[in-house]
């Protein structure tokens, strides 16, 4: 999430591939809502046939709850984009209305309205279910974790609830192995969230995908084997991973997959670093959801030419398969930040107003990835 991202391997050079044929949207016009090789009927399904190889979704992370007023802008460069699944912030502080039981109706309206233009539009939705209220934690640090897991699970039997028929996905919590995002992380903490979370869900709507742990990458193997010895195996149905496009210094960008040096890469990290720690639990044919990746298009390491290289070559190593369990890859991000530097500046489309939450469309500029993303989620489908 836009708080912080860490890349999954150490430095190396940026695979390249050829560019997309499809053109972004005229910047400040919004896209046509029928698009050419859009498609009707639901997401495929993150399991196969044994033998098979598994259906793959191309999705892309998005912020509903920030923009406020250009939902319906932001939305149509969703649908435009190709994309078939899209992740979302549910954020427990942001939703909630000042005591246990209470909401902010018009940030649930909010989301509301997202999700039914997803629900429209075929589009699967995935809620990242995220920090926690002052009175739930007793701090003014939204990232400190809940006292009590069972407030937790509260919240998310809420929105599994509300949600029911539209939202068949949520992660618990997002890079609880970071501090940015966990203060303190404590994998035997987040195992006992997980578990309640997890029983409280399913015992709402036994069909609903749980996705953990949302490590912020493979250089966490420590904390991932930690959470795997408390027990979690069966509290999860998809692993939830995330990694960037830079080695830990940020100085320099890494490849998605080099087949001569597969550690060195961004998804051979994964197979090298973490498969072994899920494998030596039995848990190595878990479906795997990459719900985080991204480049940014500005700043002191890339530029927008190699971000849209990065794309083409991100989705090109999940369509061969270079992580066999991988089923998922959510793009981050769908729009920038308002200012300058790498943080800001992962999305495909641009937000050149001055206002972070009320732009207007003409405020909305497809950069070059956009029409490269678009290309290889129409490839990936």
């Amino acid at each position: 999430m836009r708080a912080a991202v860490v890349v999954a391997a150490s430095a190396a050079i940026l695979l390249c591939t050829t560019g997309s044929g499809i053109t972004a949207p005229q910047a400040g016009v919004a896209p046509s809502t029928t698009q050419v090789g859009e498609t009707e009927g639901k997401v495929p399904s993150s399991t196969s046939v044994q033998g098979t190889p598994p259906q793959l979704v191309a999705g892309l992370n998005d912020h509903p709850l920030w923009l406020r007023d250009s939902q319906a802008t932001e939305f149509s460069y969703l649908k435009a984009s190709h994309a078939k699944a899209v992740r979302v912030d549910a954020m427990w502080d942001v939703l909630d209305g000042g005591s246990k039981g209470t909401y902010d109706r018009s940030r649930l309206a909010l989301l509301d309205a997202y999700v039914d233009r997803c629900v429209h539009a075929k589009i699967d939705v995935l809620l990242i279910v995220v920090n926690a209220p002052q009175w739930a934690n007793h701090s003014t640090d939204p990232r400190v974790p809940p006292i009590n897991d069972s407030d937790y699970a509260d919240f998310l039997q809420f929105l599994v609830t509300h949600f029911e028929g539209r939202v068949h996905a949520y992660e618990i919590w997002n890079e609880p192995d970071g501090n940015w995002s966990w203060r303190h992380p404590d994998a035997v903490r987040y195992a006992s969230l997980l578990k309640a979370a997890y029983t409280r869900a399913k015992s709402i709507d036994p069909s609903v995908t749980v996705l953990a742990p949302s490590l912020s990458g493979a250089f966490t193997g420590g904390w991932l084997d930690t959470f795997y010895a408390q027990g979690t195996k069966n509290y999860f149905d998809a692993f939830s991973m995330h990694g960037y496009f830079w080695n830990f210094s940020r100085t320099m960008m890494v490849p998605y997959y080099d087949p001569t040096n597969p550690g060195q890469s961004i998804f051979g990290a994964f197979t090298t670093r973490i498969l072994p720690i899920m494998t030596r639990y039995g848990d190595q044919a878990k479906p795997v959801w990459w719900t985080e990746t991204g480049i940014a298009s500005e700043g002191s390491v890339s530029t927008e030419a190699q971000a849209a290289a990065g794309i083409d070559s991100a989705y090109s190593a999940f369509r061969h398969h270079v992580v066999p369990t991988m089923t998922r890859l959510y793009w981050y991000d769908m729009l920038d930040s308002i200012g300058p530097g790498d943080a800001n500046n992962f999305g495909l489309i641009d937000l050149t107003g001055t206002s972070a939450t009320t732009p207007t469309a003409e405020d909305f500029r497809p950069k070059t990835t956009y029409a490269h993303f678009q290309n290889q989620a129409t490839l990936t489908r």
